[in-house]
């Protein structure tokens, strides 16, 4: 599969996502990407968030640097579902295999660790 990079123990973040696409149907993350929308955890508001969210969506976490600028994609993740609350979201990191985890709906804040992600990359797929 040309849209997985394989580790010696698993795929990566973005090879796990794009895996996932792929398996589920759907194009993988270079031709879903051109045209999504994304929903910033400390821009938009949690209303907006609630609205549009759907399981397939990407997580991605980013490095701030002090100046606000951002330093580069550190991790990707995949909406599994949400309710009011929380998004439930599945992610791999190579040799950890996949996992999933929860964060607040509202503030991309990790429940049981400290991720935080910075946004949802949404595109509705007809």
């Amino acid at each position: 599969n040309p849209y997985s990079i394989v580790e010696p123990l698993g795929l990566d973040c973005a090879g796990f996502r794009a895996w996932a696409r792929v398996n589920g149907g759907f194009p993988p993350d270079g031709s879903y990407s051109a045209g999504a929308t994304n929903l910033y955890f400390k821009k938009n508001s949690c209303d907006q968030i609630k609205a549009t969210i759907e399981p397939g969506d990407g997580l991605w976490m980013e490095k701030i640097a002090p100046s606000g600028k951002i330093n580069k994609y550190i991790h990707s993740a995949i909406v599994v579902a949400f309710d009011d609350n929380y998004i439930k979201f599945a992610h791999s990191g190579g040799g950890s295999g996949v996992s999933t985890g929860l964060i607040g709906i509202c503030t991309g804040r990790g429940v049981d660790n400290n991720n935080e992600f910075t946004y949802i990359q949404h595109k509705n797929i007809d």
